[in-house]
């Protein structure tokens, strides 16, 4: 979502006019109307006003971390060891120094993808050293190892 969107949802979920935010930021409602019509964009340190007013982050504010794609388009993208087929993924573990291959329902899998997403997306907040596509990887195979059981191994 880019930034005017987001200033904007925000301030009705507070519900907060424009006029309100303004006041409480230390601007004209004009000047900010500007940031939600995207005819400017605020200052670093207006920005940190915003979040401290909006009750965010400006990390936050501007989707630093966060990418607007898919969740599949996430995984493809940071994720080497799976092959999504209509109903099915294919998705390869190390183990014991070779690779092991299961079958998942594509339904089972989005799961998956979605929390080793978040768990990614959390770390990667905290620790900027760390590549994102290894942490995906890591958490998607953990999720995978910890229910073997339901899935079923594809020669």
């Amino acid at each position: 979502m880019d930034l005017a969107k987001k200033l904007k949802r925000l301030r009705e979920d507070a519900n907060l006019s424009q006029k309100d935010l303004a006041e409480r930021i230390g601007i004209t409602a004009q000047s900010y109307n500007n940031y939600e019509k995207r005819d400017y964009k605020p200052s670093p340190e207006m920005l940190v006003k915003l979040a401290i007013a909006l009750k965010t982050t400006p990390n936050d504010l501007l989707d630093f971390g966060k990418e607007s794609i898919s969740d599949i388009e996430y995984a493809e993208k940071y994720h080497t060891g799976m092959i999504f087929n209509e109903d099915y993924v294919n998705y390869e573990i190390p183990e014991n120094g070779d690779f092991k291959s299961y079958k998942i329902l594509k339904e089972d899998f989005m799961k998956i993808i979605k929390d080793a997403r978040e768990e990614t997306e959390n770390i990667i907040q905290l620790q900027s050293d760390v590549t994102r596509p290894a942490l995906f990887e890591s958490f998607c195979d953990a999720y995978v190892r910890s229910h073997l059981n339901q899935f079923e191994e594809d020669d």
